[in-house]
C-alpha cells in the first residue's frame, strides 16, 4: 500500500478492491499479481513406465513423439486469458511430459487439473491417430462421382473459401434452411475462417451418409437440456446429426470469442462452456 500513495486498496471478502485513477489501479495491479504468481512444477508419466504394453505408457509414448506442439492451444487460451505462462517439456526417451507453469497458485492448480484430465484420458484411449491422419477434400472417382453428388457439394459448403455470402445466408434463412444447413455454415466458419478440423458424427452422418432424424417425443425447444451437477448442455439422443466436432488448430491461437462474435454476425447466439478438455 505504501508503494501506491495515490489509490487506495482493500480487501473485501477476499477479493483485492483498488479505487484511484485507471493508470495507478493497474501498475498496483500487476505488481500486486507479480507478487503473487508462483512456479508449479509437475510431470506426466505412467504408473508402470516399464511395461510397453501398458496403455498409459504406449499412449505417452506416442504422445512425446508426436510432430505438433499438441499442447499449444492449451497453452495459447491460459496466456491470453488468464496470462498464466504454461511450458511443456516432451522427454522422449523417458515417455513423459514436464509441465512448469507460472501464475497465481488457483491457476496453477486449475491448469494441473486440466493435464491430469488429460492424462486420465490417455489411460482408458486404445488407439491413439496421427495428427496428420485426416485426409483433404477431393473430387470423388468418376465412376461414383454421380451416385455421390451430395457429400461433394456438401464437403464444398464447409471447405470452400470462396463459398459466397448469399448461399451462406441461403443456408442460414432460406426457404430450404434446416439445421443441418445451419450446422454447415457454423462448420465453414470454423474451419474456413478458425482453421479447425471438422471430424466426428456430422461428417459421418451428414456429410457421408445424407442420414437426419430429429425428436418426435418432445418439441425443438426441449432438444437441449442441462445437466444438474456441472451445468452442461447435453443434446438428445435422437437428434441425429448430434453436434460439430472440431480439433483446434496446431498452429495459431484459437479465439473462442472472436468465434463467438462472427457466429453472432450470422444471427447465431452461442455460448462458451468449458470443460478441462474442450469447449
Amino acid at each position: 500500500i505504501q508503494k501506491f500513495p495515490h489509490i487506495q486498496i482493500k480487501i473485501v471478502d477476499s477479493n483485492i478492491v483498488f479505487r484511484g485513477s485507471s493508470g495507478y489501479i493497474l501498475n498496483a495491479e500487476l505488481f500486486i499479481r507479480q507478487q503473487l504468481t508462483t512456479t508449479l512444477l509437475f510431470t506426466l508419466e505412467s504408473d508402470y513406465p516399464n511395461d510397453e504394453n501398458y496403455t498409459l505408457t504406449r499412449n505417452l509414448k506416442s504422445v512425446t513423439n508426436m510432430p505438433i506442439d499438441l499442447f499449444g492451444p492449451l497453452r495459447w487460451r491460459w496466456e491470453a486469458e488468464q496470462q498464466v505462462k504454461v511450458r511443456t517439456k516432451m522427454n522422449v526417451k523417458k515417455g513423459t511430459i514436464t509441465v512448469t507453469v507460472e501464475g497465481l497458485d488457483s491457476q496453477n492448480q486449475a491448469v494441473k487439473k486440466e493435464f491430469m484430465s488429460f492424462l486420465s484420458w490417455l489411460r482408458m484411449c486404445a488407439v491413439i491417430r496421427d495428427p496428420h491422419a485426416g485426409v483433404a477434400p477431393r473430387v470423388l472417382k468418376p465412376q461414383i462421382r454421380q451416385q455421390y453428388r451430395y457429400m461433394e457439394e456438401r464437403i464444398g459448403k464447409i471447405t470452400d473459401p470462396d463459398r459466397t455470402s448469399i448461399d451462406r445466408w441461403k443456408s442460414l434463412k432460406g426457404p430450404a434452411a434446416k439445421r443441418e444447413t445451419r450446422m454447415e455454415v457454423v462448420a465453414w466458419i470454423a474451419v474456413s475462417l478458425f482453421d479447425c478440423r471438422l471430424e466426428g458424427g456430422f461428417v459421418r452422418d451428414w456429410v457421408v451418409g445424407d442420414y437426419s432424424s430429429k425428436p418426435t417425443h418432445i418439441p425443438p425447444q426441449q432438444w437441449v437440456q442441462y445437466d444438474p451437477k456441472s451445468g452442461m448442455p447435453i443434446l438428445d439422443r435422437d437428434l441425429v446429426p448430434s453436434d460439430l466436432d472440431c480439433h483446434l488448430p496446431a498452429a495459431k491461437p484459437f479465439d473462442v470469442e472472436a468465434f463467438l462474435d462472427t457466429l453472432y454476425g450470422y444471427g447465431i447466439i452461442a455460448k462458451a462452456f468449458k470443460q478441462d478438455w474442450r469447449y
